[in-house]
């Protein structure tokens, strides 16, 4: 199980680093819904943004499923490993928040950008300091884990389907 979990981990950071340069080289420094952010009403674009990429990373889980030849307890170490990356990403988010927040120069949300970069690349053109360092951002460290997830459970749910049907 331990070995499934860690294995789990390291295929959503590769899935995660692939995503991320993909998403660079077809967008930029733009996310594609930046257009309808508004100062002070920060939660549209948190919500654009993890939709944009939560069908992302489920397509990446469904295809992982697809890759593995023992299932028994993929869900399990799916999950595990997906809450394990969420609190990496959360725990950059708080050192780029703390950082920026004591004195150091914005360019700290780099950091946390870079390491999120299809949910977080949304607060690169953020202006407003109080929208930058509102902790909603913080949801946009759970789009990779939640995609992931999804993904597996349906690929999952559809071989146990298609095995019962045998």
């Amino acid at each position: 199980m331990k070995k499934q979990i860690v294995n789990c981990y390291f295929a959503l950071a590769a899935i995660h680093v692939t995503i991320t340069i993909g998403f660079a080289l077809v967008f930029g420094i733009n996310h594609p819904f930046f257009s309808h952010y508004e100062i002070n009403k920060v939660i549209g674009v948190i919500i654009a943004s993890i939709a944009t990429a939560i069908p992302l990373y489920a397509i990446a889980g469904f295809l992982f499923v697809i890759a593995k030849e023992h299932k028994k307890y993929l869900l399990k170490a799916a999950v595990i490993a997906s809450l394990i990356f969420t609190a990496t990403l959360s725990v950059l988010w708080a050192i780029s928040y703390l950082l920026s927040t004591n004195g150091f120069s914005q360019t700290t949300w780099l950091i946390y950008i870079l390491s999120n970069y299809p949910s977080a690349i949304i607060m690169n053109r953020i202006i407003n300091l109080p929208d930058l360092r509102s902790p909603l951002m913080l949801l946009t460290a759970t789009s990779p884990a939640i995609g992931f997830v999804f993904g597996v459970f349906i690929r999952t749910i559809n071989e146990n389907t298609s095995k019962a049907g045998k």
